[in-house]
């Protein structure tokens, strides 16, 4: 079964959208109301996003009308500080799908890393995806391909980042394919989206 994987940050574009996504990833910074807005609208679709509470950036994997995580973005970086990794790894398993989620600049804790792939590799769901939603620039992170390691087991990535932090030199939200080849890619600041089995 194909699912439905769309990347941006405006409610507005995604209500454009010709079929409801499966998965909506935001960026790194969006608020709760668009959240719930985007949940209003997609009630069935498993939303990754990443929401500042203080100081802290706090996961978001909303999966009808509930957060199923619990989990703060583990690194501190210029925008937040980090907090403690979570006590179970950010991943939710439903309808032949596992979303894994995590937080911008944790891509480079090998532990979270470790846990969160080893949880989506142990899925047997048919459809695979680790949610990042992010606030970076280009050149960076992700900005090479393949986006992930021989080591994970059919697993696409889709990059949702913010045009706050970096307007003029973002990377741009892309979803890639298991072999971590980015397939779709934004060119300005439009949504994306990808089917995916």
């Amino acid at each position: 079964m194909q699912k439905l994987i769309w990347c941006g940050g405006s409610v507005r574009d995604l209500k454009l959208s010709e079929r409801r996504p499966d998965v909506i990833v935001l960026p790194e910074g969006v608020s709760m109301g668009t959240i719930q807005r985007t949940a209003a609208w997609a009630p069935d679709a498993i939303i990754a996003g990443a929401v500042k509470i203080g100081r802290h950036m706090r996961g978001v994997l909303l999966h009808q009308g509930r957060n199923r995580v619990r989990y703060t973005k583990v690194q501190t970086d210029q925008w937040t500080e980090g907090g403690p990794r979570p006590a179970q790894w950010p991943v939710v398993e439903t309808d032949g799908l596992a979303v894994g989620l995590v937080i911008c600049v944790d891509v480079q804790d090998a532990e979270l890393m470790h846990g969160v792939i080893g949880a989506l590799n142990s899925s047997t769901a048919p459809c695979k995806l680790l949610g990042v939603p992010m606030n970076t620039y280009a050149g960076g992170l992700f900005s090479t391909e393949p986006v992930c390691f021989p080591s994970w087991q059919r697993i696409h990535v889709a990059v949702s980042n913010s045009n706050l932090g970096y307007p003029d030199n973002r990377l741009h939200n892309f979803v890639s394919d298991v072999a971590g080849r980015k397939v779709t890619e934004q060119k300005a600041d439009e949504p994306i989206t990808l089917l995916v089995s």
